[in-house]
């Protein structure tokens, strides 16, 4: 397992929600009792990926990233992000590096876990929550439309391509919630942890599928807590990510 090899450097930039929706957009968030919508987490990792990739790292065909989400990130509000080279981890914050917002470890060629085998299930009929939906199969394809990367990239810093290959953003393809989105009608969910092993880029053209089951339910403080694994694939069947996610998706209630 090797580390990286990068400098330590930090910069501040402005993460902003391009296509709000649920937790993201401002109403919804404020009749929650948020200030506003957050910047999705998988978006805020967009930001950080990018400058690990433009210190030429390889870093979409071997990069690992473990995330937590501490506290939310508004749309057009400026952040902080620091990568440290010693200690191979990195701090998204506010105000000061005491205010937290996101921060994680990042290795290389780490050792990833296996999707099992399992039948992909059309439809699902147990509430989100059941045990029963525990190790059940589910599929979504999706596709990515190229005329919104240069919006996405300009805010993210996310390279256009790579070897002359345009690539899809990470935040149109890496965040497996989509899964649940689909399977059972939800639109509202909070992203507080993550693992993120990359196996290759996507690249524009290729629709993304995203194969997974849910691997527990839990309870903290009155919120309900699911987890998930999931492997991303292209269309063609080329391995491009292994994430395991863990989001909230029922508010404790006040």
């Amino acid at each position: 397992m090797n580390t990286p090899h990068l400098k330590s450097i930090n910069w501040e930039t402005t993460p902003r929600n391009i296509s709000p929706n649920g937790i993201h957009d401002d109403e919804k968030a404020k009749s929650l009792g948020f200030q506003g919508g957050f910047v999705p987490g998988i978006a805020l990792y967009e930001h950080v990926c990018a400058g690990l990739i433009n210190q030429d790292m390889n870093w979409l065909d071997t990069g690992y990233v473990e995330l937590k989400f501490r506290k939310p990130v508004y749309s057009n509000e400026t952040v902080t992000i620091e990568l440290n080279e010693a200690e191979k981890t990195f701090n998204l914050y506010g105000d000061n590096p005491n205010d937290s917002r996101c921060s994680g470890l990042f290795i290389q060629a780490a050792n990833h876990p296996e999707l099992p085998n399992g039948k992909i299930q059309k439809q699902l009929q147990e509430p989100l929550g059941s045990s029963n939906l525990v190790g059940e199969m589910m599929e979504i394809t999706r596709e990515h439309d190229p005329s919104s990367f240069s919006e996405i990239t300009s805010v993210t810093g996310f390279p256009n391509e790579i070897n002359g290959k345009q690539l899809v953003p990470i935040s149109q393809w890496g965040n497996p919630i989509y899964l649940i989105y689909e399977y059972f009608g939800l639109s509202t969910t909070i992203h507080y942890q993550g693992k993120i092993w990359h196996h290759s880029p996507l690249f524009a053209g290729e629709a993304s599928v995203t194969r997974g089951l849910i691997t527990g339910f839990s309870e903290r403080n009155g919120n309900k807590l699911l987890e998930l694994l999931t492997e991303i694939s292209s269309d063609s069947g080329r391995k491009v990510a292994t994430v395991e996610h863990s989001s909230v998706y029922e508010l404790a209630k006040k």
